[in-house]
């Protein structure tokens, strides 16, 4: 199963049953299942269920405000320090809706 990792959980969304990911990658496919890891560590089992293409410039406060708990413009400002090779609010990202469908245990019985 491929890993969608996790540095920091923004917002504690990864502690909810639904939550979003903005990703500059659009390899996490709709319907597919993904394990979760937070710094390296795997805690959950998700499927995709949407995938919006965004750009600094067309994402909304909304959207901001559900994925890192903060405005769009601190949203921004992490994009551009977590991707140092962004250089323009036209960059395209992929806003990605997740579903938690398994927890550690599930995981660990898989492999």
């Amino acid at each position: 199963m491929d890993q969608i990792n996790f540095s920091h959980n923004w917002n504690n969304k990864l502690d909810c049953k639904y939550f979003t990911s903005i990703r500059r990658s659009s390899r996490y496919k709709v319907g597919e299942r993904y394990e979760v890891s937070l710094k390296g560590r795997p805690i959950k089992v998700v499927r995709c269920l949407a995938q919006k293409m965004v750009t600094m410039e067309s994402i909304t406060p909304e959207e901001c405000w559900i994925d890192t708990g903060y405005s769009k413009t601190e949203t921004i400002d992490i994009l551009m320090k977590m991707h140092t090779d962004v250089i323009t609010t036209a960059t395209t990202f992929y806003l990605m809706h997740f579903e938690t469908i398994g927890n550690q245990q599930d995981i660990c019985s898989s492999n």
